[in-house]
């Protein structure tokens, strides 16, 4: 079991990670070289409001549902990619690896498991160029 400490810098890098495929994919997005991409986020958020009458109150909000990756992107021909990061150690949850066994039965769609910007990079390349991934 990891301690508590390992498990946030595994998921710190984790992130870091995201953030510059996600950045990368903004550039490849607002240059035209990709049709779109997002981030998708799972499980549930709390949104506090306030009523008129000035009473706190909130709801639960349920994003995507568990095992959705954590980003994806379309091609502008079409092709849809699916982009799961992890860190060097990191393992699939059983719900993302029955979301990635649902998508690989799609044409035109991939999934990614990604474990560093220069794999992410790699790949898009390969993509791009319409090479096959090794």
């Amino acid at each position: 079991m990891k301690s508590g400490a390992e498990t946030y810098r595994l998921r710190h890098k984790e992130q870091d990670t995201l953030s510059a495929i996600l950045n990368l994919l903004i550039v490849y997005e607002n240059s035209g070289r990709i049709a779109h991409c997002d981030r998708l986020n799972s499980g549930r958020v709390f949104i506090p409001y306030t009523t008129k009458a000035g009473q706190r109150r909130g709801r639960m909000i349920r994003l995507c549902r568990e095992g959705t990756p954590d980003a994806f992107f379309i091609t502008n021909k079409g092709r849809i990619v699916w982009i799961e990061v992890k860190s060097k150690k990191g393992r699939q949850r059983f719900e993302q690896e029955r979301f990635e066994k649902k998508v690989k039965k799609l044409p035109s769609h991939e999934y990614w498991v990604v474990r560093g910007i220069e794999e992410f990079e790699r790949r898009l390349k390969e993509v791009m160029l319409n090479v096959p991934s090794e």
